[in-house]
């Protein structure tokens, strides 16, 4: 499903949709500084990073922070490659750096002074809180903002061109409503919606529906087709988070188990960014919600 988010994703700047202005205009070269990208999921910061990196034709390597997140990794894959000598500018791409344990952030702040003649850090993060402050100060901060949703139909119409897909522009519009503004999910939603060759909506259920699905399916305790539904659809995780909480806070306000279903809750919203299986993660909740409920 995802073959279609790597097949058509931008290797230039001037392709990416909704760039910051100062990013497009920026020089690539020694004189470039570290890079912060800080936004939503799915907008475009790694991408960015990358067709960066292309342009410079640098010497680079990507990291995820999420993945590894450890010290170790900043002292052995990190250090050894600003240490390597290369012809090129070394540049190396931090996905999820707001997922870095502090120690690691303090370690890599070092890094980032001690070989800053021939290396640049691209660090990439939903959330800049994550990220300790002398790090921020170390790089110059760009923030990507919500994808205009007429230029996500128009890369929409492109996609759909390119694999000879049939479509309407009120076809698109909709695929782009479900998804919006997370570009990646969006198009994940097209390939789905379109796979007889021709795009149609109902393919795709609405987040709101599914949303409804899984909050019924946990209070029926039904989870052999809250799973089914959730494999099948691929819900925004956070979005089903966001969502429960608020229709737990606000259905069970006189309950003395509220506000350990609310924690449980943030707690596996915290936990989506680490995680290797989001799937199992939710499952989790859902069971952690059932043994708090069972005598209520």
């Amino acid at each position: 499903m995802s073959l279609w988010v790597e097949k058509y994703r931008p290797v230039t700047r001037d392709e990416i949709i909704g760039l910051p202005a100062g990013l497009r205009a920026l020089k690539l070269d020694e004189s470039m500084p570290h890079l912060l990208f800080v936004g939503g999921a799915g907008i475009g910061k790694t991408t960015t990073a990358r067709a960066i990196m292309k342009e410079m034709n640098a010497d680079g390597i990507e990291l995820n922070a999420s993945d590894e997140r450890g010290i170790d990794t900043i002292r052995e894959k990190i250090k050894f490659f600003c240490m390597k000598a290369s012809l090129q500018m070394k540049v190396i791409l931090l996905d999820e750096a707001d997922q870095l344990t502090k120690d690691s952030q303090q370690a890599l702040r070092r890094i980032l002074e001690e070989y800053a003649e021939d290396t640049r850090f691209i660090l990439t993060g939903n959330y800049e809180r994550g990220i300790i402050d002398p790090l921020v100060s170390r790089c110059v901060r760009f923030e990507f903002a919500t994808p205009p949703k007429d230029e996500v139909v128009k890369r929409m119409a492109f996609i759909c061109d390119k694999e000879a897909v049939q479509y309407t522009l009120e076809d698109l519009l909709s695929i782009v409503e479900k998804g919006w503004p997370d570009i990646r999910q969006t198009i994940m939603l097209l390939y789905k919606s379109s796979r007889t060759g021709k795009v149609c909506p109902k393919e795709v259920e609405t987040s709101s529906d599914i949303l409804t699905l899984i909050y019924v399916c946990i209070q029926d305790k039904k989870f052999e087709i809250l799973r089914k539904a959730v494999s099948k659809y691929q819900p925004n995780y956070l979005e089903v988070y966001t969502y429960l909480f608020n229709q737990y806070f606000s259905t069970m306000a006189h309950s003395p188990i509220r506000s350990r279903i609310l924690i449980a809750i943030s707690d596996a919203a915290r936990d989506h960014q680490l995680v290797a299986d989001p799937e199992v993660n939710l499952m989790a909740l859902v069971f952690r919600i059932a043994e708090l409920t069972e005598n209520y």
